[in-house]
Formats: C-alpha cells, sequence, structure tokens
C-alpha cells in the first residue's frame, strides 16, 4: 500500500507539471492569438481548446485519482482528452489547407 501511495504522490507531481506547463502554454498562445488574425487565428483557437481539454483532463486526474479528494460518479479523463485530440487534429487540418 506504501509503494501505490508513493507512486500515486510521483505521479501527483508529473500531472501538477503538466498542468503548469499547459496553463503557461496556453497563456502564450493566447498573447499571440493578439496579434493574429483571420483564418490563423481560428486554427489557433482550436489548438487552444485542445489544450484546454488536454490541461481539465490532467485536472481531473489530479483530484479524483490522484488525491483521492473525491469519488468521481464516472471516469470522464479519457473523454477530456478524446475531445482535445479531437481539436488538435481538426486545428492540424485546417493548418495544412491554410498552407495549400
Amino acid at each position: 500500500m506504501e509503494e501505490q501511495t508513493q507512486t500515486n504522490a510521483i505521479l501527483a507531481v508529473v500531472d501538477i507539471f503538466g498542468i503548469v506547463v499547459g496553463l503557461v502554454s496556453v497563456g502564450m498562445i493566447v498573447n499571440v492569438l493578439k496579434e493574429v488574425g483571420g483564418v490563423m487565428g481560428k486554427v489557433l483557437v482550436l489548438f487552444v481548446i485542445g489544450m484546454v481539454f488536454q490541461v481539465l483532463a490532467l485536472i481531473w486526474t489530479l483530484v479524483f485519482s490522484r488525491l483521492d479528494i473525491s469519488e468521481p460518479f464516472f471516469d470522464i479523463h479519457h473523454l477530456l482528452m478524446t475531445t482535445g485530440l479531437i481539436f488538435f487534429v481538426v486545428s492540424s487540418i485546417k493548418l495544412v489547407k491554410l498552407k495549400q
């Protein structure tokens, strides 16, 4: 049991690091959005939405899996991650079309 607690503590630190990096990245891209407009701005908005979903998935995991703060009613981690990936794919497709 002690090994599981230690593993959860290490993973909680990794999750917190991922959350901080994700939030800083979102902030940096939002600052870029202020300078970029048009189609490229729309592509970046989709990318930011994808990043926000990834950060939300990490927060959900931290709160409900790592720290056991509350018992989840159902696991939405994978739903959040998948939704974020969909936004990444859509933004990538739009970016490729923009280049053509």
